[in-house]
């Protein structure tokens, strides 16, 4: 593990370049729990996937599907690029 970017426990070597530039758009005070996560999200679709030559893709899909949005929703509330909720008159 890799303690700057605080790298997953579980995930395909092959991400490891995209992990790590992911990570890097967090603050480092949230990128361990971001691991965890990715890691658990890893591991639970590995699980799931029935047929053994899908399950490595299917895992590397789902978590890296969460990590990108995680970072981008992540991204937009940090640059204050959210909406206004809108105004309920009763």
């Amino acid at each position: 593990m890799t303690s700057i970017y605080c790298l997953p426990e579980t995930y395909c070597k092959d991400d490891e370049k995209w992990i790590i530039e992911m990570l890097s758009k967090l603050p480092k005070r949230v990128r361990k729990r971001v691991s965890v996560l990715y890691a658990e999200a890893f591991i639970a679709e590995y699980d799931k996937e029935p047929i053994a030559h899908k399950k490595e893709n299917k895992a590397r899909r789902e978590a890296n599907t969460r990590l990108r949005k995680y970072v981008k929703r992540y991204s937009s509330v940090m640059s204050c690029q959210v909406c206004e909720p809108p105004i309920v008159t009763l």
